[in-house]
């Protein structure tokens, strides 16, 4: 995962849970939680126990487009998450990234990408430097160097 790699690299992951911090979704990720813990955080804005349930998770989307520089939006369906938190983003004043097969297939990326000015396409095979090149200098610092800290909220759609 994005998050393992991430940790591997000697960076951090900040993970956004749409449930309570004691209910680890789905629960075949409590390993990872335990890895990205040690490394970064794993939050929640929830009770402890709140239940994972689809407020929750659109919630949770809202505060993963404010901690981040940029959303990329690797896939989404039509109820998507996804989706919503491209939109967050926007209106948050994040750019949002997407990828160029998603703008070819989906009518709602290519309008998207024609109505916002913070709206970028990449390439389907990008690397973390195409993705870096794409944000406006201003919200990088100097992440090209090494100097900065990016966060991407990475959104698979559901």
């Amino acid at each position: 995962s994005a998050a393992v790699k991430s940790g591997d690299a000697g960076g951090r992951t900040v993970a956004v849970l749409g449930c309570g911090i004691r209910r680890i979704y789905p629960p075949e990720n409590t390993d990872l939680a335990a890895r990205i813990a040690g490394r970064g955080a794993v939050v929640s804005q929830f009770l402890p126990v709140t239940p994972p349930s689809a407020p929750t998770f659109r919630l949770r989307n809202a505060v993963c487009s404010g901690l981040a520089l940029a959303t990329l939006v690797v896939e989404a369906g039509p109820m998507s998450g996804a989706r919503l938190q491209a939109r967050l983003a926007l209106e948050q004043g994040r750019q949002v990234l997407l990828l160029a097969s998603l703008v070819a297939e989906q009518e709602w990326a290519a309008t998207c990408l024609l109505h916002h000015s913070g709206v970028h396409t990449i390439d389907d095979d990008a690397d973390g430097d195409a993705v870096v090149a794409c944000l406006r200098p201003e919200d990088t610092g100097d992440v090209a160097t090494g100097g900065g800290q990016l966060a991407l909220a990475l959104e698979a759609g559901r």
